[in-house]
């Protein structure tokens, strides 16, 4: 795979603790859902 998934695994911590600082709402979910869907599409076109 193009994209290691150790970017994508410290990627993933950076908004989790991102998401632990501040109250966490359906919007904010629902944007990290996109991004992290975004994210497995391109690693699956590079892979």
């Amino acid at each position: 795979m193009a994209f290691p998934l150790t970017a994508l695994a410290s990627l993933g911590l950076r908004m989790l603790g991102l998401l632990a600082r501040q109250p966490v709402s359906e919007l904010t979910i629902r944007r990290l859902m996109a991004v992290s869907s975004e994210f497995s599409l391109a690693a699956f076109a590079l892979g």
